[in-house]
């Protein structure tokens, strides 16, 4: 049988009662709390103290303190949870290699409150900004939730007729979209109605037709009611489009539509015109004046603007081409518009002055809502400033014309700008922030700046210098913003103008030299909300809230687009914020 030792043993109670002396380093333990004490030889038991007092190993979630004494290291005792004191003196080991103390990490863990539980799956730690962290969903990227772009709408551009006679959209090229003007208040240079119009055609058959539809916007919903499109002219015996330009002030209701065009009832190509006029309450056809059918009129495609002389829209404004009569002649008709409601009228053909080609272009005119809100307009007050200005050759370089309130074409101007350059240029009419005060500076592709003083007078007021967008403002679209002689243009970033997605730049116009200042940019092609738009010909359009209030900041962008086929389509955004763009 083997040896067995055994402690000496018996319930506390009876250790108590009997009270014995251990000799020395005789174990004594209370079998009911299995607690243990060791002799020395003189003192008794119930002055003897435990030596292992914790009545059993504590589990993980035992809430019962049985350590009563300190933990120590090296004879000194270890700091409790709040205690200060540096009580290790050595260095804190992991895998034997000592842990470095982080006055960074303290100071973290100091500063912040950590989340008491974990977050979903995916989700990432991000803080309030006030001492917190919590777990929250990743961004997608930037957040671009006030463009809150309404739905995408479709845009019929064939007429019934068109599709019997299997007529169909030419190319984006022969697509314009013109602002027709208000319906809601007095001011007809702005408004929410738009008409869309097509060049259409049938090659097989060379049949040529024009077709137009009405947009009309409520910026607060961000809904369009779309007309059925109608047809303003056919030929059923033409040769299709060559060019054709819209010509008139964006909001007068009324435009001249110009260029290469087989006329109706002719087999051939005749330049000429027609004019056509629309409903500021729809954007349909109202009438058209088809007008003479020889004459001038082979112009660049797309839309050229004049500016009003008052609040209806009414303008004077050249409509250019060459002589169809005497081929190197530039030549000019003067467009009479009455502006929203009324029919307006148009000149015969006149050469250019000492002209001795066929090269002759318009520029593009701009005038700032906050401007006519405050009913200012070229012929204000003492100004006399031009409302269309074209540029054409001679055999000494280009010249220029033109053309003021009065209907009066003013004489050759060869001074005040690059008479190398004719083409894609643009005008602003700019007001003085603290006067009523205007000026109408006159901008070549390169950026040099022309001040004109009247029909006949101009100041060359240098060059923009670097900027980091062309004025190319017959294809890139520009839109006034909320405040004055501040625009928003949007430059493309593919190699051809109008097609998305683009850049957006804000540009203000200094009163005093025409020099652009404040120049901020946005890539709007990282913006979801213009993928729609992605690969499309898109004209864009500033929108004033359901009232047309242009007192104010714009509310709204009208987007409208063309892809392959025969069909546009139409979208409306809240006007980007101005947090989105970074200054240059």
């Amino acid at each position: 049988m083997a040896d067995r030792i055994q402690i000496r043993r018996d319930t506390a109670a009876n250790w108590t009662s009997a009270n014995p002396t251990l000799t020395q380093g005789e174990l004594g333990v209370e079998t009911d709390t299995q607690k243990l004490k060791i002799g020395d030889g003189s003192t008794a038991w119930t002055s003897l103290s435990y030596l292992v007092d914790t009545g059993g190993y504590a589990a993980y979630a035992d809430s019962t303190a049985n350590f009563t004494g300190n933990l120590q290291k090296s004879g000194a005792s270890v700091a409790a949870y709040s205690d200060s004191t540096a009580n290790f003196t050595g260095a804190l080991q992991k895998s034997g290699v000592p842990v470095a103390a982080d006055a960074n990490l303290n100071s973290f863990l100091s500063a912040v409150d950590l989340p008491v539980a974990d977050g979903s799956a995916d989700q990432v730690l991000t803080t309030t900004g006030s001492g917190t962290l919590q777990f929250a969903d990743a961004a997608g990227g930037v957040s671009y939730d006030n463009w809150n772009a309404g739905s995408n709408y479709v845009v019929p551009l064939q007429s019934a007729s068109d599709i019997s006679a299997g007529r169909t959209v030419s190319s984006p090229a022969y697509v314009q979209l013109w602002r027709v003007g208000s319906a809601n208040t007095s001011n007809h240079t702005v408004g929410s109605t738009f008409a869309f119009i097509s060049g259409n055609h049938n090659s097989s058959s060379s049949q040529t037709s024009f077709t137009a539809c009405g947009l009309v916007v409520t910026p607060s919903t961000k809904t369009i009611s779309i007309t059925t499109p109608d047809e303003i002219w056919a030929n059923s015996s033409g040769y299709g489009v060559s060019t054709w330009a819209g010509t008139g002030c964006d909001g007068g209701g009324e435009m001249v539509c110009h260029g290469n065009i087989s006329w109706p009832f002719t087999t051939t190509y005749k330049m000429g015109y027609a004019i056509y006029r629309q409903s500021n309450t729809t954007g349909e056809n109202v009438n058209n004046n088809m007008g003479g059918f020889t004459g001038d009129s082979h112009q660049n495609n797309e839309p050229r603007f004049s500016l009003p002389y008052n609040s209806s829209g009414a303008t004077r404004a050249f409509v250019t081409g060459y002589d169809q009569n005497s081929s190197s002649q530039a030549a000019y008709r003067t467009y009479s518009g009455s502006g929203v409601g009324s029919n307006g009228s148009i000149s015969s053909v006149n050469s250019c002055p000492q002209t001795n080609t066929s090269t002759v272009e318009t520029v593009n005119m701009f005038t700032h809502p906050l401007i006519t809100n405050a009913g200012l307009f070229p012929n204000s007050g003492s100004f006399n400033l031009p409302t269309s200005i074209c540029t054409y050759g001679t055999a000494n370089g280009y010249s220029k014309i033109a053309l003021d309130a009065g209907n009066n074409v003013g004489s050759e101007v060869t001074t005040g700008f690059d008479r190398s350059q004719y083409n894609n240029q643009c005008a602003f009419l700019v007001k003085d922030p603290s006067s009523n005060n205007l000026k109408l500076f006159n901008y070549d592709y390169y950026g040099q700046i022309c001040e004109w003083t009247s029909t006949t007078q101009t100041y060359d007021r240098g060059n923009l210098g670097s900027i980091p967008f062309a004025l190319h403002m017959n294809k890139y679209m520009i839109i006034p913003t909320g405040n004055l002689n501040e625009y928003l243009t949007l430059n493309t970033v593919t190699n051809y103008p109008y097609y998305a997605p683009f850049l957006m730049i804000k540009f203000t116009i200094n009163y005093s030299d025409g020099k652009f200042s404040n120049l901020k940019i946005y890539d709007a092609s990282k913006n979801t909300d213009m993928m729609v738009f992605n690969g499309s010909y898109v004209w864009a359009k500033a929108l004033y809230g359901d009232n047309d209030d242009i007192s104010s900041a714009p509310t709204h962008i009208l987007f409208a687009g063309l892809k392959a086929g025969n069909s546009g389509f139409a979208q409306v955004t809240d006007y980007p914020a101005d947090s989105l763009f970074t200054a240059i």
